[in-house]
């Protein structure tokens, strides 16, 4: 388990099989809740730089205001604007909000799966490649990763189809009186 400040709780990935089962219940956003590090708005980019170095499976950093999500810093486009020639000389010590996207998408716990995939595709490919922000109630739950996502509705559409088979494939009624 990794240990940073309060704010920080990770819990492992998301597993499609340990999941509940999809054809019992109608699936939300609430499945794909990944527990990472959190950042506010008032630390600096090196600290950035350090959570990502302390947390390198990171895709993305949310960052908090009150307990609420104000955007989300993408560890590709952090890790390579810092990289440039004297770019971490001037920005280090500047606000975190410097490299954050202001309009990332933010979903609801409970909202439902196939609703979450239209905005995700709407909102373009940061939000299948940086992830997506999870609220319960307006306060930051955790992350969602478009793979888990793309992989829950594959799921779905895999026990629609077998639904669909099973139903075909049962006789029919008997037409006979009993």
């Amino acid at each position: 388990m990794y240990q940073r400040t309060e704010t920080v709780i990770v819990t492992p990935q998301f597993d499609a099989l340990s999941a509940p089962r999809v054809a019992t219940q109608r699936p939300t956003a609430e499945l794909l809740i990944i527990r990472v590090p959190a950042i506010t708005s008032d630390m600096t980019n090196a600290e950035v730089m350090d959570t990502f170095g302390e947390h390198r499976e990171l895709v993305s950093l949310p960052v908090l205001e009150r307990g609420k999500p104000i955007g989300l810093i993408s560890r590709n486009i952090f890790m390579s604007q810092m990289s440039r020639p004297y770019y971490r000389e001037l920005y280090e010590k500047k606000s975190c909000i410097a490299f954050m996207d202001k309009a990332p998408l933010i979903v609801e716990a409970d909202t439902p799966i196939e609703t979450l995939a239209a905005r995700a595709v709407a909102s373009g490919d940061k939000t299948l490649v940086d992830g997506f922000l999870i609220v319960q109630d307006g306060a930051f739950a955790g992350v969602g990763a478009g793979l888990d996502l793309m992989q829950v509705l594959v799921d779905l559409q895999t026990e629609k189809t077998a639904r669909s088979c099973k139903a075909l494939t049962m006789p029919a009624p008997s037409s006979a009186p009993c």
